[in-house]
């Protein structure tokens, strides 16, 4: 994923946001935003109206955040408490800490 992530932060850098915004209609809902008219016209909004260097940073530092290897994961003790939507692939990780608390959601709400 590190090369995906610093490919896209290239092209932002050589062509600006326009083709980044341009795929967003090409890309799935996340599931909090299904049947939410409102949130793609906002987040090509948002992305145009952000600063290109920026966004490249963004897509940088994503290239170094890869969770640990699954046995380091489960050798975690301490209390933790995991906010995750469904459909968010690190869904399948959760598993993987037995003294978390896991608050799945499918809708944007309050978590209390």
């Amino acid at each position: 994923m590190a090369d995906f992530y610093e490919a896209i932060a290239q092209a932002i850098e050589a062509e600006g946001l326009q083709q980044i915004a341009d795929s967003v209609p090409n890309l799935p809902v996340p599931d909090p935003f299904k049947g939410m008219d409102e949130w793609l016209d906002a987040r090509m909004t948002a992305i145009l109206e952000d600063d290109p260097v920026r966004i490249a940073g963004r897509f940088r530092g994503a290239t170094t955040a890869n969770l640990p290897d699954r046995e380091l994961v489960a050798s975690i003790e301490a209390p933790t408490l995991i906010l995750v939507w469904t459909g968010d692939p690190s869904e399948n990780a959760l598993e993987l800490l037995e003294a978390a608390k896991i608050s799945l959601r499918e809708k944007i709400a309050p978590v209390v």
